[in-house]
C-alpha cells in the first residue's frame, strides 16, 4: 500500500460494544490468541489460537511497512486511533475490573506482576549488576504496588510498529503474548527504553492520549520504565541470554532519562 492510499484515510479505532455477553471470555481469548478486533456494527471477533497455532490469522500490512511511507499529519491521525483504542479497552477493563482478574488465567495480576519483579531484586545476579541503583529500584517498584486499582486496564506490553496491522481503515493489534494487568502508563515503557525503528513515538501517544482527556503520569511512566527494565532483566538472566543481558544494562540509564523527551 503506497502513502498516496492512505493520504486522506480517517483511520477510526473500533468501538467497543456494550453487550458483551462474558468480556472476561475475550480478554482470555485476546491474551491467548493474537488480535483485539471490535467491528463498526458492534460485533465482536478474535483469532484464536492453541498454544502456537493460529487458527484465524489476520490479513493486512503491519503498521512498520506503511510508517515511513506516511506524512506527520498521517502518522498523527494514526496514533490518534490508537489512542482512542486504548482508551476503549481500558473502559471495558475498568467496568469488569473484578470479573476479569478473578477469571484471567493468561494475564499476571499487577500485583503479582510487581510482587515478582520485587523479589527477583533479592537475586545475587540481580544485586551485582544493578549495584547502586538497587536501592532507587527497591523503592520505585514498592511505590508501583500502590497504584490504584480502578486505573488499571490490559496492557499489550510490547506495543510497536510492528504489532498492529491495518485493514482498510481498521487499526487491529496483534501478538498479546507479554500482556499484563497494570497501568496505561506501563505501555510507554518499550517505546522508551527500546527507542528503535520499530518503536512507536511516544510524545505523539502521549499527546494523542492527553487530547482525549487522558492524562498520563509522567512520573508513573518513570517508574513503569524502571519496572519494565527489571522485568527485562530477569527473564534475560532467566533464559542466560547473556547478549541481551549487557544489552540492558548498557541501555539501563539513558533509558531512564527518556522520560524527559514526553
Amino acid at each position: 500500500m503506497s502513502a498516496v492510499s492512505v493520504s486522506e484515510t480517517n483511520i477510526n479505532s473500533l468501538v467497543i460494544a456494550k453487550q458483551l455477553d462474558s468480556p472476561s471470555q475475550l480478554l482470555r481469548e485476546l491474551v491467548a490468541g493474537v488480535l483485539f478486533d471490535v467491528s463498526q456494527d458492534g460485533c465482536l471477533g478474535f483469532g484464536v489460537s492453541s498454544g502456537c497455532l493460529i487458527s484465524n490469522k489476520l490479513s493486512g500490512p503491519i503498521l512498520l511497512n506503511l510508517w515511513y511511507q506516511l506524512t506527520l499529519i498521517q502518522r498523527r491521525r494514526v496514533v490518534s486511533s490508537l489512542a482512542r483504542l486504548l482508551l476503549k479497552v481500558q473502559f471495558t477493563y475498568i467496568q469488569q475490573q473484578q470479573q476479569i482478574v478473578s477469571e484471567l488465567g493468561g494475564v499476571i495480576s499487577w500485583r503479582k506482576f510487581t510482587e515478582l519483579n520485587q523479589r527477583a531484586l533479592g537475586r545475587p545476579d540481580l544485586v551485582t549488576l544493578l549495584d547502586q541503583s538497587l536501592a532507587g529500584i527497591q523503592t520505585t517498584l514498592s511505590r508501583l504496588r500502590h497504584v490504584p486499582l480502578d486505573s488499571l486496564t490490559l496492557v499489550h506490553g510490547d506495543l510497536n510498529l510492528a504489532n498492529i496491522i491495518l485493514q482498510g481503515q481498521v487499526l487491529r493489534l496483534i501478538d498479546f503474548e507479554h500482556a499484563v494487568e497494570g497501568p496505561l502508563e506501563l505501555e510507554f515503557a518499550p517505546m522508551l527504553f527500546w527507542a528503535d525503528s520499530v518503536s512507536l513515538p511516544p510524545k505523539m501517544l502521549f499527546q494523542a492520549l492527553s487530547k482525549l482527556g487522558c492524562k498520563c503520569s509522567r512520573p508513573l511512566i518513570r517508574d513503569c520504565l524502571i519496572l519494565y527494565f527489571v522485568n527485562q532483566l530477569r527473564l534475560a538472566l532467566d533464559s542466560h541470554d547473556q547478549a541481551k543481558t549487557k544489552l540492558l544494562i548498557t541501555k539501563q540509564q539513558t533509558c531512564l532519562n527518556q522520560t524527559l523527551l514526553l
